[in-house]
């Protein structure tokens, strides 16, 4: 083989490994705005990074990231997203969930029978006039860290949402068997 072929050879290879994906990238909507600075980093024991000044079962999260992944016969590349619990995450006094301070479509919540009155319709927090706010309780932020409530009630759909490009992953009988 020539000098030239094989230069151009490693070239070609040092751009396929250069080029090659290290997150899920499917430019969702970022709505938060958290600093990962702001958190202490952790890893679980699985490998997934974990962002929170609380402390935590992070075997939990491996739980849920292991079961999705086997569930959906997909493996799940965990250094190629994140997991945030935040520290300004609520309790709702009208439906008890978690929630994160980001007001969310009011029609959502309605959907799901909570009387959101229309004054406090997007409001993220809830005050002392308006007791019942519709927020999220997950969120996808720069498409890879996943925000979400410490119950990480919904870390399952939302990791599916980002793994498998599925926008409503509840919309999908294969995925949604998974949740």
């Amino acid at each position: 083989m020539s000098q030239i072929l094989k230069i151009l050879l490693t070239i070609f290879i040092m751009l396929l490994i250069c080029c090659e994906p290290t997150s899920y990238n499917n430019n969702y909507l970022s709505f938060t705005n958290y600093n990962r600075k702001d958190y202490k980093e952790f890893k679980t024991p699985h490998g997934v990074v974990v962002y929170t000044n609380s402390s935590y079962e992070f075997e939990k999260i491996d739980q849920i990231v292991d079961s999705l992944e086997i569930c959906l016969n997909t493996p799940i590349k965990r250094d190629w997203f994140a997991v945030l619990i935040p520290d300004d995450w609520f309790y709702s006094t009208c439906s008890g969930e978690q929630l994160l301070p980001y007001a969310a479509n009011p029609a959502l919540c309605r959907e799901k029978g909570l009387n959101i009155t229309p004054e406090c319709e997007w409001l993220s927090v809830p005050n002392e006039d308006c007791e019942c706010t519709c927020n999220w309780r997950v969120a996808t932020q720069d498409n890879y860290i996943i925000i979400t409530t410490p119950n990480l009630k919904l870390l399952k759909p939302e990791l599916a949402r980002l793994v498998t490009g599925e926008n409503n992953p509840y919309g999908v009988p294969s995925i949604k068997n998974c949740l």
